[in-house]
Formats: structure tokens, C-alpha cells, sequence
């Protein structure tokens, strides 16, 4: 099939598998048994998984295009230009 849905599916997946080894660490070390607090913790989760998988599809949209128009030798180079412009981002924002 398409490698595109692959791609999506298998990274939902590894998502999930984060989110439950996230949630589960979680409630081991904060020690809640109230239901409701879980609940909270799960559903605050779910719109994580969404706006990370829009991520990813964008990123690899990006990735494609970019693959597609400056060839494999430039690719490499426009995945490590965006990793630092896409880091110095981030610091930007936390700190």
C-alpha cells in the first residue's frame, strides 16, 4: 500500500505507546485513585496525540516536497538546517 498511511498509523502507534508508558508512570508515582483526575489526565492526552500526529504529517509533507525539488545530496541538508532553525524554536519558547 501507500507508504503515507503506513507511516501515519505506525506513528499513532508509537504515540499511544508513549502516552500509556506517560500515564502510567504517572499514576504510580502521584499514587490517584480518583477517577475523575484520571480522567483528566487521559482526555488532556488524546488532544496531545492529535496536534503531534498534525505535526508529523506536515513534517513529512515538508520532507517530501523538499526531497522531491532538491534531490537526495540537498535533503540532507535542508533536514539539518530545519532541525536547528526547529531547536533554536523551541529554546525560544521555553525559555
Amino acid at each position: 500500500g501507500p507508504s503515507d498511511p503506513k507511516a501515519y498509523s505506525s506513528f499513532t502507534m508509537m504515540m499511544l505507546w508513549f502516552i500509556y508508558i506517560a500515564l502510567s508512570v504517572w499514576s504510580l508515582s502521584t499514587d490517584v485513585q480518583d477517577l475523575s483526575t484520571q480522567m483528566i489526565a487521559i482526555s488532556m492526552a488524546i488532544p496531545g496525540l492529535a496536534v503531534s500526529l498534525l505535526f508529523f504529517m506536515l513534517l513529512l509533507q515538508a520532507l517530501k516536497v523538499s526531497k522531491k525539488f532538491i534531490g537526495e545530496e540537498g535533503f540532507w541538508g535542508v533536514v539539518v538546517s530545519a532541525c536547528i532553525i526547529g531547536g533554536g524554536v523551541l529554546i525560544f519558547f521555553f525559555f
